[in-house]
């Protein structure tokens, strides 16, 4: 009796161990997270991030980007220093434009964006 609950508890004890792995990943520029997985579009909802990356947690949603130092709003402007998510009209080529591609893209993780963008999110 005892060794077949020692077995299930290793059983989901390994299977949890397994659930909860962090992925490896090459970082190219620097890694946020977004904390609101409901407003991809509000820098004040970003923070840093350092790997191993988690995985995503929500269904659909934004969760890490990694971006270059020129998608960060520059200083003196509200936000300085966070990533520049807000939509710019005359920028064709913003990390706006690359977050709203890779939401709309199903299946595609991470998303490869322009300018060396990563945008990792859960589909």
């Amino acid at each position: 009796m005892y060794a077949k609950i020692k077995m299930l508890i290793l059983l989901f004890s390994s299977m949890a161990a397994f659930s909860f792995k962090a992925d490896s990943i090459n970082v190219v520029g620097q890694l946020w997270k977004l904390n609101d997985p409901n407003d991809p579009y509000n820098p004040a909802k970003y923070s840093t991030f350092t790997t191993p990356l988690p995985s995503c947690p929500s269904e659909s949603r934004v969760c890490y980007i990694d971006i270059g130092p020129f998608d960060l709003i520059p200083i003196g402007q509200p936000n300085a220093g966070l990533p520049n998510v807000i939509d710019d009209p005359f920028n064709p080529y913003e990390l706006y434009d690359d977050i709203r591609a890779a939401l709309h893209e199903f299946g595609n993780d991470p998303f490869a964006g322009s300018s060396n963008r990563i945008i990792y999110e859960r589909n």
